[in-house]
């Protein structure tokens, strides 16, 4: 530690937060903190989404999401402030949280959001007051990037991080029960940060620096994508020799304490996509090469789409129907966000551009996302006339539709499972199955 704090401190627990980005990490953490009695002013440059939420609507899926954001803001502990309004009232918050997203462009991260965000803010920042860098960063951006910046106000803010590693679909639960990480480079930062999630009842685990709070994140997302990328390339080299992916996997972990393969599958959402290659620019800056992180990523990029490859070959105008939009079908979320789905409508296009593709969500129909196709209303207008059929998520609603499939898609459809969803012996004999796994 580059400080050390006086063991008889005390921080108190009067925490005014202002969180910058109200997307689901921001919006999820606002009303957690907002539920513990908290003032919080959550603050977006997205106008259409800050009226939204102040009248008590989100669109993020959620359970009891609404209700929860109804009470806090009826409590006077949560508000919604728009980019442009007048923000003098951010002089009250003593605690700023970075919740601002962080894309990719090409495999490079983009940090001009948290930048943005504090030039707007910095004004508002007072001397010892607290900064959490909460979007998912490279490693070294809050000394290099967030810290400069403060410091230009005052050396005596505190800053930490504290990454976000909830499930979308589960967050509201798990952000009062994961562990969270909380990495600093001073005692005072670090014990200011503490105090404030103590007060969501977590199990707080301290870091000694911002560089290893901002590691373990990346490390977190980029294990699961590691463990789908060998379960990704296995399935490939089945497919090449005719056998099945998941017996092979199923032996092999079978009662073997050794082993714990997972199921192959597309691999993506927002942070499996995007947190591999976060670790390996990151590498790239302290000149280590990630060799095995990048392969991983490369494979579920391109691998699961090669089963496509023999069965769109020619213009043919056919109805090709895609069963989940979202990154994941299970929990249920509206999120496309690094979806699969993507890359497959890419795909279609560019070997069969006379495909009509429509796609089916059953969390609901996507308002920015996904307007170039159809998005079906109901599973059975889905279904209807489809002559492929491609199961992308493994949502409890793709179960059991073999009887659906078999009466309203054509009599020679191709099911294309990427989940192991159908039963192929349900299907009629005239229809055609293939699985990745």
């Amino acid at each position: 530690m580059s400080q050390l704090l006086k063991k008889d401190i005390k921080i108190e627990h009067n925490f005014k937060v202002c969180i910058l980005g109200v997307g689901f990490v921001g919006l999820t953490l606002a009303i957690a903190l907002a539920k513990r009695n908290i003032p919080v002013i959550g603050l977006d440059i997205n106008l259409e989404l800050i009226q939204s939420l102040n009248k008590g609507e989100t669109h993020v899926i959620e359970p009891n999401i609404e209700e929860f954001l109804q009470e806090t803001l009826q409590s006077g502990k949560l508000s919604f402030r728009h980019s442009s309004e007048d923000l003098s009232m951010l002089k009250s918050c003593n605690t700023f949280i970075l919740t601002v997203g962080t894309p990719l462009s090409g495999s490079e991260i983009s940090l001009g959001s948290i930048t943005n965000a504090l030039d707007q803010i910095i004004e508002y920042i007072s001397e010892d007051d607290l900064v959490i860098l909460r979007s998912t960063t490279s490693v070294g951006t809050a000394n290099e990037v967030v810290r400069p910046i403060l410091n230009k106000k005052s050396k005596s803010i505190s800053l930490a991080m504290c990454p976000e590693r909830t499930i979308e679909g589960n967050a509201m639960q798990e952000i009062f029960h994961l562990p969270q990480i909380i990495g600093a480079d001073d005692e005072i930062s670090l014990t200011k940060a503490t105090s404030l999630f103590e007060l969501l009842g977590t199990e707080i685990v301290k870091l000694s620096s911002l560089k290893s709070a901002e590691l373990a994140k990346l490390v977190n997302n980029t294990y699961r994508d590691l463990m789908f990328g060998f379960a990704n390339e296995i399935a490939a080299f089945c497919q090449k020799i005719k056998i099945p992916a998941s017996e092979v996997i199923h032996a092999a972990n079978y009662n073997y304490p050794r082993s714990n393969i997972s199921l192959p599958g597309p691999s993506g959402g927002p942070c499996l996509e995007k947190d591999p290659w976060i670790l390996v620019q990151s590498g790239k800056q302290y000149d280590v090469e990630l060799s095995i992180t990048k392969s991983a990523r490369q494979v579920n990029e391109n691998s699961v789409l090669n089963l496509l490859d023999p069965y769109f070959v020619s213009e043919l105008s056919e109805k090709v129907l895609l069963l989940g939009l979202s990154f994941k079908g299970t929990p249920e979320i509206l999120d496309a966000r690094g979806s699969f789905a993507k890359n497959v409508i890419d795909f279609i296009r560019y070997r069969n551009p006379l495909a009509e593709i429509t796609g089916y969500e059953p969390a609901g129909i996507f308002k920015y996302d996904f307007i170039d196709i159809v998005q079906s209303r109901s599973i059975q207008e889905a279904i209807s006339g489809a002559d492929k059929i491609l199961i992308l998520t493994n949502s409890l609603k793709f179960v059991d539709l073999e009887e659906l499939i078999n009466k309203l898609a054509d009599r020679n459809c191709l099911v294309i499972d990427y989940w192991q969803v159908a039963k192929p012996a349900l299907l009629s004999k005239e229809m055609r199955y293939l699985s990745w796994s």
